[in-house]
């Protein structure tokens, strides 16, 4: 990765995360966010020639888990850091994992101006236990995990019959999607016939 590149040819390509911080660092550029956030930087920075310094949440005070959660606790300055996992996994039990559905939900009910408990999160944790019991359901995948995505859609397409010509394994597939222009997914190097 140069910074020869346009913003189209930088997004026509994939990039590692690691990749991307790397070009970051040496263009004087922050690093910080995901890997979504990180390559709008980078975009900006193509087209335009501009820095743009990210704005990183502040959290002012204590974050929720300075003191004890409680089931009753509001949901003021959440962290997803040990503490919060401990309170989660006395809740609900062994089998909590942080889940970006979770996240999601959290985040949605802070900007319409829900006042949010600990509790009301892990009843959302709880029913999406519950959802991901169906064979039918499939948990949303982050924007920033491209090859989880890809991993998906690779099976959903197997199961369904449609891969029956293809000869490659799926890593080996997807070490093909990354060199293909424009998104990494299935359907894009499906379309491209880089496969073949």
């Amino acid at each position: 990765m140069t910074s020869a590149l346009t913003g189209v040819q930088f997004l026509d390509e994939y990039w590692l995360q690691s990749e991307q911080k790397e070009f970051c660092r040496d263009n004087g550029l922050s690093s910080w966010g995901n890997k979504a956030v990180v390559a709008d930087r980078i975009v900006t920075f193509l087209d335009m020639g501009e820095i743009l310094t990210p704005k990183k949440p502040k959290i002012k005070g204590l974050v929720d888990s300075d003191n004890r959660i409680q089931n009753s606790t509001l949901v003021v300055n959440y962290k997803s850091d040990s503490k919060t996992r401990e309170y989660f996994k006395k809740r609900i039990g062994s089998h909590f994992k942080f889940t970006v559905s979770m996240h999601d939900h959290r985040k949605k009910q802070l900007q319409n101006g829900v006042k949010l408990t600990y509790d009301n999160m892990a009843i959302e944790w709880e029913s999406e236990y519950e959802r991901r019991k169906n064979p039918g359901y499939q948990t949303k995948i982050s924007a920033s995990c491209e090859f989880n995505q890809f991993a998906r859609d690779y099976a959903d397409k197997k199961k369904k019959g449609g891969l029956e010509n293809i000869k490659v394994s799926m890593m080996q597939m997807w070490k093909m999607a990354k060199q293909c222009k424009g998104p990494t997914t299935l359907k894009n190097l499906l379309d491209t016939k880089a496969w073949t």
